[in-house]
């Protein structure tokens, strides 16, 4: 069976800056990542610049665990039937302007009761999930299925918000989706991290349809204030660390454990069967073939760190590569888990250094572990970077409403011409984003990452409504 976090983390384009008034080369545009069209309406900046915020204020928050209002309202959702549910995903797909008023607040009416609980959950002054991590991989996180569900329920809301004008209670809807994202986020595993990001990705969408209402008031700084990273795998990379000790204690320091040869035999076919390499029907036989495969590199490699000839031989078979397999698993697991500490643009030629080593080492008998149970960390450190990559985005586009507020509704021929706000990097690559107008057009893109097709990539294009 193969990691779950390794399934769920499954979660080379550079222009050079603006060029006013240039018609795109034909063949260039081929080769663009498909844009968001983005139809705004000039908005300068409020009188009280954090007026408007995208969560909860200090104010705002109660005593109480957030964790237990969330884990209700998933219960909530887990009982609902599938046609139910169905019904929230009729609606997430209807573009913003066909969205039937009716049978948005009958869907939202039938879901009520989850609603209001997100919505003290969101407000509550802490999160504590109370995990019990010395589960490990065991670890039973079902109620996560029904977060994406319950984000999709926020986002239908806020876009019913949008379409009545009442934008004040749009934003307390995205002030929820954006608290849940980062609560669920907080939770000490890298699943529930991914599940984070997600949700924070599904309330994007919903800032992305409210600054394309009449009237909306910018939310530039709104943007600007929000934490970075917008929702932390900090606590997840570092139960993901430490997660095969956590399963199985004994391997934390396998040279001081005496399990005796049955008892590492049995702990060797539990690993295995955890790694997917059983051998099927024949798993009884997993733990000799790994003896056999690797003892002889095993034994020479406790004889360098200077164990006894004599010690090493009366050792369990199964110790001795048990040793040496915890050693070339931790020596590999820090190449890979260190680049998450430094930010992703510094990160990038690191994890490429990891991964070749990673495969180079898939040639020597040590690396067997970690080639089999080291989770995609590299896209998971992506996928962080993208959601920051985005608001910041976000933030160019609501620079570009500041400007064309004050310039008679005409777009910025440069984003350097934007002088009211500061101009974000793209966090990716710490460079610029690429913007270029065309006649009344404007597109605003980042490169694309190594981990990152073409068509997913990040690329709006802007107009101002006439």
């Amino acid at each position: 069976m193969k990691r779950l976090s390794v399934v769920l983390a499954l979660c080379a384009l550079g222009l050079s800056a603006a060029h006013a008034g240039e018609t795109p080369p034909p063949d260039a545009e081929r080769d663009l990542p498909p844009a968001t069209i983005l139809v705004l309406h000039p908005a300068p900046e409020a009188v009280l610049a954090l007026k408007h915020r995208l969560l909860p204020g200090l104010l705002d928050r109660q005593d109480g665990n957030a964790a237990v209002q969330y884990t209700r309202a998933a219960l909530m959702m887990s009982e609902r039937s599938d046609e139910q549910l169905k019904a929230i995903d009729e609606l997430r797909n209807v573009p913003a302007q066909d969205l039937d008023r009716e049978k948005a607040r009958a869907v939202l009416a039938l879901f009520q009761d989850a609603l209001q609980k997100m919505e003290l959950a969101a407000r509550r002054k802490r999160c504590d999930w109370d995990l019990d991590l010395s589960q490990g991989f065991a670890l039973l996180m079902q109620d996560l299925m029904y977060y994406r569900q319950l984000a999709r329920l926020l986002r239908i809301q806020a876009r019913l918000e949008i379409a009545e004008a009442d934008y004040e209670q749009a934003l307390h809807t995205l002030q929820t989706g954006f608290a849940m994202a980062q609560h669920v986020g907080e939770a000490p595993t890298l699943i529930h991290a991914l599940v984070g990001m997600a949700l924070a990705d599904i309330m994007l969408g919903s800032v992305e349809e409210l600054i394309q209402a009449p009237g909306a008031p910018n939310l530039y700084w709104a943007l600007t204030a929000l934490p970075r990273p917008l929702v932390s795998a900090r606590k997840g990379i570092e139960t993901e660390l430490d997660v095969l000790a956590l399963t199985y204690p004994e391997l934390r320091d396998p040279e001081s454990s005496h399990l005796g040869a049955a008892g590492w035999r049995a702990l060797t076919e539990q690993v295995l069967i955890l790694a997917g390499a059983d051998h099927g029907s024949k798993k009884e036989l997993a733990p000799t073939l790994a003896a056999l495969a690797t003892y002889t590199d095993a034994k020479r490699h406790l004889l360098e760190k200077g164990r006894p000839p004599e010690e090493v031989e009366a050792m369990p078979v199964l110790h001795v590569v048990a040793i040496y397999m915890m050693d070339g698993f931790r020596r590999l697991r820090d190449q890979h888990f260190k680049w998450h500490y430094v930010p992703y643009w510094q990160a990038q030629k690191g994890f490429d250094g990891a991964e070749a080593r990673l495969q180079e080492g898939r040639k020597t008998t040590d690396a067997f572990l970690a080639a089999l149970l080291l989770p995609a960390l590299r896209r998971a450190g992506f996928q962080i970077v993208k959601i920051d990559r985005r608001v910041a985005a976000l933030r160019c586009v609501e620079a570009v409403r500041l400007y064309a507020a004050s310039h008679n509704g005409e777009l910025p021929r440069s984003l350097d011409d934007v002088t009211q706000v500061p101009i974000p990097l793209n966090p990716a690559t710490n460079e610029p984003f690429d913007y270029r107008v065309f006649a009344d057009k404007a597109v605003l893109w980042a490169p694309v990452d190594p981990q990152e097709s073409a068509e997913r990539a990040l690329r709006y294009e802007l107009s101002i409504a006439r």
